[in-house]
């Protein structure tokens, strides 16, 4: 592998170095990477993250092992949101005196009524 680099409007050979588990690496100002012959392939180093940028077949990989995660999270979330919605029902109706249901009333229509006064007496004459 050769590299070269224009300098002062003349291309002049890069000087490339061996590193350990690899055969040659030059550094490009330009792309600010380290570019490696490694296993027969040219691999680009990002000395910042200390990692090899992925290639197509590598990032399609990643790609669909993350989708696949956020799935994953999306389908718990959801199951997640189902129990708590079952536990909070489970929780109302444990709080409700025994023997009565769930009705649709308001609040005000549960309390207890009182009787209402009439002009009656006891003895059935009117006051």
């Amino acid at each position: 592998m050769q590299g070269y680099a224009l300098v002062e409007g003349r291309y002049r050979r890069l000087r490339g170095r061996k590193r350990a588990g690899v055969k040659l690496a030059v550094w490009s100002r330009v792309l600010d990477l380290e570019l490696r012959f490694k296993a027969e392939r040219l691999r680009l180093w990002d000395p910042t993250k200390g990692q090899y940028l992925l290639n197509h077949t590598e990032e399609n990989k990643a790609r669909r092992a993350a989708e696949s995660r956020i799935q994953a999270a999306v389908a718990a979330r959801q199951a997640a949101e189902k129990r708590v919605a079952e536990l909070e029902v489970d929780l109302a109706a444990s709080r409700r005196p025994s023997g009565l249901t769930q009705c649709n009333e308001s609040p005000a229509a549960l309390r207890p009524r009182t009787p209402r006064r009439t002009n009656a007496r006891l003895d059935g004459t009117d006051v």
